[in-house]
C-alpha cells in the first residue's frame, strides 16, 4: 500500500502562529491529527462516514481556490 500520509503546514490566521494538520490513514478509517505552536495538539480517528461529512463541511465553507 502506498503512503497515504500528508502533513499540511499553515500560518494560523488567527495568532500567526506555526499551525499544521496531519491526515493518516488507520485501520477502518483516518487519523486527523491538528497542531498548534501556541495551544499544542489533539488527534481524533474519524470512520468513514464522518471523513465523508468532514470533507463535505470543508468544501462548503472554504473560499475559492488559489488559482481562481
Amino acid at each position: 500500500m502506498a503512503d497515504k500520509n500528508r502533513w499540511i503546514s499553515f500560518t494560523d490566521l488567527d495568532t500567526g502562529a506555526e499551525a499544521g494538520v496531519g491526515i493518516r490513514q488507520v485501520e477502518g478509517g483516518v487519523g486527523l491529527a491538528i497542531s498548534h505552536r501556541l495551544d499544542g495538539d489533539i488527534e481524533a480517528f474519524l470512520p468513514p462516514a464522518a471523513v465523508e461529512e468532514l470533507i463535505d463541511a470543508l468544501n462548503s465553507v472554504r473560499g475559492p481556490k488559489s488559482s481562481e
